[in-house]
């Protein structure tokens, strides 16, 4: 794996939700909104915080149990289900792409940087969610948190990625918004970057840089 020009990480490994795309708003509106079809009360952000991280189905397993007793599997399946095709009816319209990512990714492209994402969204979602934004002809390998055996923070996917990309740690950077992010590229020896425009929150304990968003983020991907 031999960049067109010299780059400080030819292997680029991006999060999804709260990195490359503001989803959490949208995420959120459309688990009210089927609370209040469940006549129960709706969440705030911080009642789900933690499992914002983890996927849609997490995120609304913590708001049913913040909101009342959990559904019978079934139910909860079908649930699950239907917040996944009204999540997607609205992204297209409702989620946005943080500003300069485009600009950065294409930099990245044509310098032979090899571009993953590893995400803990469902894979068929972040799919979805990157053809809808026209950006996932930007990556390599796409790996959701259905996608192997095990999910960010455990190494595993990262270090799938890079076997992938034949990447050493020292050649790779993990691109992020969160703890969950800061520890699985800690867990595998790659440098993280955690995007302060994310859903994070002050407070991220592993070793990490912060920038403020991908115009700060440029320089050091792309000198």
């Amino acid at each position: 794996m031999i960049p067109t020009y010299p780059l400080p990480y030819p292997c680029v490994v991006f999060d999804l939700d709260g990195t490359l795309l503001d989803t959490r708003d949208t995420m959120v509106g459309e688990i009210n909104r089927l609370l209040g079809e469940l006549g129960r009360d709706p969440v705030g952000e911080e009642q789900i915080r933690r499992a914002t991280h983890q996927g849609l189905p997490a995120m609304l397993l913590a708001a049913l149990q913040a909101s009342g007793t959990l559904p019978p599997p079934g139910l909860l399946r079908q649930l699950q289900a239907s917040l996944r095709e009204r999540y997607l009816d609205a992204a297209a319209s409702r989620v946005s792409c943080y500003p300069a990512a485009l600009p950065l990714l294409e930099a990245l492209r044509e310098r032979r940087a090899w571009l993953a994402i590893c995400s803990n969204q469902e894979e068929a979602i972040v799919r979805r969610l990157l053809g809808d934004f026209s950006l996932l002809g930007f990556f390599r390998e796409v790996v959701g948190g259905d996608s192997l055996p095990r999910r960010k923070p455990d190494p595993y996917p990262l270090r799938w990625l890079m076997n992938a990309a034949g990447s050493p740690p020292s050649d790779c950077v993990m691109v992020g918004d969160s703890e969950v992010d800061a520890r699985c590229a800690a867990r595998c020896g790659v440098a993280a970057v955690i995007m302060a425009h994310g859903y994070g929150g002050p407070g991220i304990a592993s070793p990490h840089r912060a920038v403020a968003d991908f115009t700060a983020l440029r320089p050091l991907l792309v000198p």
